[in-house]
């Protein structure tokens, strides 16, 4: 008798997982939108066809301390399509790529991070066309650790890089 009274209860709960699984799995059409734009963008990056502009400065109050480096990569209309930053101080190092597609959406990131007590993590973030993300993957490749989610959106680049070293609002998660 229990078992059936168990198996009725399982049977009637599994549509409600079914639902709440399918609210919380990732959109898988933004995934491929992000996925595309990345291989136009690296292929475009390995061909030349994308423009790069190197910019390289030391933050002297606000910002981080030590160089940072940002590369962008626009095509022929002008749009980045990739932004590259290189940023860090004496302790912790990120490099970390944004891919944006034609219409200068950010789509997707990759973030490499390293830091002086044997930390090594990377994360990637995918976006939708609303620009919210719709996965994050997250791994700690050694070390104790860091805080998680480095990834931030940064849905205009050159106002990004040419505010860098202004104080910045923390972030809301």
């Amino acid at each position: 008798m229990r078992s059936s009274t168990f198996l009725a209860a399982l049977v009637a709960f599994i549509p409600s997982l079914a639902g709440a699984q399918s609210k919380s799995a990732p959109d898988t059409s933004a995934i491929v939108a992000a996925r595309a734009t990345w291989r136009t963008v690296e292929d475009g990056v390995r061909s030349g066809a994308l423009a790069r502009r190197d910019t390289t400065f030391e933050c002297e109050e606000n910002g981080p301390p030590g160089e940072q480096t940002f590369s962008t990569f626009r095509d022929s209309t002008g749009v980045v399509r990739l932004l590259h930053l290189q940023v860090g101080s004496d302790h912790v190092a990120i490099n970390e790529r944004q891919y944006y597609d034609a219409g200068g959406k950010l789509r997707f990131a990759f973030l490499e991070m390293g830091a002086d007590n044997g930390t090594r993590y990377e994360e990637r973030a995918y976006w939708n066309d609303r620009g919210e993300i719709v996965r994050r993957v997250e791994k700690l490749l050694a070390g104790p650790g860091r805080g998680t989610e480095l990834v931030e959106a940064i849905p205009d680049p050159v106002a990004y890089i040419a505010t860098f070293c202004e104080p910045r609002k923390e972030p809301k998660r």
